[in-house]
């Protein structure tokens, strides 16, 4: 039976078979999503050889990575997520709640 376990813990410390990382095409390239908090050497290494393998962040790509520094996991997935979409509000970037909806929550 597999298990799925979820942590708050800092990525590359997790004793784990593998470790799940989230991608995404950026202007540069590939480049990890925001969020995962990696070690220096890791976040280097991940860096340098995603676009070596040829890795794009696209949509359901799965790049398979081992002996990543920093990781305490033997196996490193990154997926990719596609290009992250601009927010069609810029009030919702920075947080802000749409007029509209305040009005709505405040009903």
């Amino acid at each position: 039976m597999t298990d799925l376990t979820f942590t708050d813990s800092a990525a590359g410390s997790v004793k784990a078979d593998v470790l799940v990382l989230a991608s995404r095409r950026g202007k540069d390239g590939v480049e990890l999503a925001e969020g995962q908090p990696l070690s220096r050497a890791a976040q280097k290494h991940l860096s340098s050889t995603l676009p070596e393998v040829g890795a794009e962040g696209g949509a359901d790509e799965i790049v398979r990575l081992t002996g990543v520094p920093g990781v305490a996991a033997p196996l490193v997935l990154v997926v990719g997520t596609g290009r992250q979409a601009p927010p069609a509000d810029p009030r919702a970037a920075a947080g802000t709640p749409d007029p509209r909806e305040r009005l709505r929550r405040a009903a």
